[in-house]
């Protein structure tokens, strides 16, 4: 009989890719992401060009379509695994948001989008 592996995000999940730009804790600039996909109101995920580390701080800016200014989020890194290409895919929690009124009502908005789209 299969195992059901039991599901430990807290929000549902949207696959929207989006420009972003990222720097760990220690760094002076950003670096840009490759993509950024899976967003939830609990974290995402994105693809990097290098390898961090679990627990690292990173801050991430996310540059959503037909939005001014970018949404900055301070996150921490759950997991980084490397791609065959050679990056790095990467999961994300969310610490701070500092637009989250605008965060989550943009992932509201492309949550009921993805699923009239479904059905």
């Amino acid at each position: 009989m299969p195992r059901i592996k039991k599901e430990k995000r807290t929000s549902q999940r949207v696959y929207y890719l989006m420009p972003a730009k990222y720097k760990l804790s220690k760094s002076k600039r950003f670096r840009p992401a490759i993509a950024c996909g899976d967003i939830s109101g609990g974290g995402l995920r994105l693809l990097l060009t290098e390898a961090v580390k679990a627990r690292d701080r990173i801050r991430v800016l996310l540059f959503p379509k037909d939005i001014e200014n970018p949404i900055s989020a301070h996150c921490r890194v759950v997991w980084c695994n490397r791609c065959k290409d050679g990056n790095y895919n990467t999961g994300l929690k969310f610490l701070e948001i500092k637009e989250k009124d605008y965060f989550i009502e943009f992932l509201c908005e492309k949550i009921i989008d993805f699923s009239f789209k479904k059905r």
